[in-house]
């Protein structure tokens, strides 16, 4: 009954709304191009690479899996004295193996970054981006296919097949603001709009639009004075049509080691652990290491809401893997924030 309920909410999702539903990560306080294209460059560091896979609803047979990739950095920081470039790469799939639905994505980010003082500065950014939808149809089990008590497959569907692959282009635009007014305290703020051309990937014809999608991102980083220990609250909020999506919490982190990023010689090593809470969904737990320039981070959703019925309180297994090669002297002089 289990199977049936989510190959039910499967064949709804296809006929309706997923292409109103964008991919989205617990992780979203690590996540950077991939949603706002002006934390392009942003980061304290040369360059920053993050990949990132996520596994959802592991109790059903074919769990719906997430990969992404992204890399950005800052150019022309020696040119541009108090400005600078940010180019960012994104890419994603998202696969449900139940409706055999594929969604890829791959975008560029471009940002213009002022220095508005020496403790804070300001970015725009635009995104430029393909997105493409694919299915395979000989997989899928329709509804006029259930007889009342199972699927059976001897019996022809009832639908006219279109296209099975759809690729359209894809347009969005962020701003993004980063100030540490002291020593061991600094915040930040982004807002994006993703889908701005409201780009349509209808397999049968008609209009299937992605709605535009408005992301707001908040947090800090708050270091307690004379410890190794600094809080990093943070929260989001989306808003794509009638979709709501919101995401608060806090990490603790804690400074094992604090070596010299500038010289290599020691490595920075920290460790970090925190909660967060997806209103009306989820409850997840984060953990975090890093040695020198790599990182690792993990998280685990625990499914509180009604999808606990058919899917079990399993929710989502997510891991990160974080690459920041160490600072030039430059750079860390005309940067101001580091997560």
């Amino acid at each position: 009954m289990k199977k049936v309920f989510l190959s039910l909410i499967g064949l709804i999702s296809f006929h309706f709304c997923f292409a109103q539903l964008d991919i989205h990560f617990s992780q979203f306080f690590n996540s950077s191009v991939s949603l706002n294209p002006a934390e392009a460059g942003m980061d304290n560091s040369d360059i920053r690479v993050l990949a990132n896979y996520r596994t959802q609803w592991s109790s059903i047979n074919s769990p719906f899996k997430t990969k992404a990739f992204s890399i950005d950095a800052g150019l022309m920081e020696q040119k541009l004295k108090t400005e600078y470039l940010g180019l960012g790469l994104d890419i994603f799939q998202d696969q449900s193996d139940e409706t055999h639905l594929k969604n890829f994505g791959v975008s560029t980010s471009f940002s213009y970054v002022t220095l508005l003082d020496r403790h804070s500065k300001l970015s725009f950014g635009l995104k430029l981006g393909f997105l493409q939808r694919s299915i395979d149809y000989s997989g899928l089990i329709w509804a006029n296919q259930f007889d009342g008590q199972a699927f059976d497959l001897l019996i022809p569907p009832k639908i006219t097949y279109g296209s099975d692959r759809v690729s359209v282009a894809d347009i969005g635009a962020g701003i993004y603001y980063q100030v540490n007014p002291m020593k061991g305290k600094a915040f930040y703020a982004g807002l994006a709009a993703d889908h701005l051309n409201a780009p349509n990937l209808a397999f049968f014809g008609e209009d299937d639009k992605y709605l535009r999608k408005y992301t707001m991102k908040i947090g800090a980083n708050l270091r307690k004075r004379n410890t190794n220990v600094s809080f990093n609250p943070s929260v989001i909020t989306m808003f794509q049509g009638k979709n709501r999506y919101a995401i608060f919490g806090s990490d603790i982190k804690y400074i094992i080691s604090s070596g010299s990023r500038s010289t290599g010689i020691n490595k920075v090593v920290t460790f970090t652990a925190g909660g967060f809470y997806r209103l009306s969904d989820a409850f997840f737990a984060h953990f975090g290491f890093s040695f020198g320039d790599y990182g690792i981070s993990a998280s685990y959703d625990l499914t509180l809401s009604e999808l606990t019925l058919a899917a079990g309180p399993t929710g989502s297994l997510e891991i990160m893997f974080i690459y920041t090669p160490a600072i030039t002297a430059f750079v860390k002089k005309k940067r101001t924030y580091s997560r």
